[in-house]
């Protein structure tokens, strides 16, 4: 689960390093939830949902190498269908070269 995704290139190399650890067995992201470990419960936070399917798509195709494959669902709040929640699937990468361990190059220099 992650509360959002900010913007900006370390957010998305974070982005990308967060989708390729799910691709070694597979798994699911739920952006949109907060951890209160205090309250040992999970809050909904509403994310804006315009282009953020697309750029977790752009991110996972671009940035890991070798490009990961994710799936994405919208979950729009009832009361502004503009923003909600995004699960995002990750499924398991066998044919990359290191057994479905994708790796996020550093930033340049």
């Amino acid at each position: 689960m992650k509360r959002e995704v900010p913007a900006g290139t370390g957010a998305n190399r974070e982005l990308a390093r967060d989708l390729a650890s799910f691709a070694i067995d597979g798994g699911t992201l739920i952006i949109g939830l907060e951890e209160n470990k205090q309250a040992s419960a999970l809050l909904l936070v509403l994310q804006p949902l315009p282009g953020l399917a697309e750029r977790i798509e752009m991110v996972a195709r671009t940035i890991p190498d070798p490009p990961l494959a994710v799936l994405c669902w919208p979950i729009p709040s009832d009361r502004d269908g503009s923003c909600g929640y995004l699960i995002v699937h990750i499924p398991p990468w066998r044919d990359s070269p290191a057994h479905g361990r994708a790796q996020v190059p550093g930033p340049r220099r």
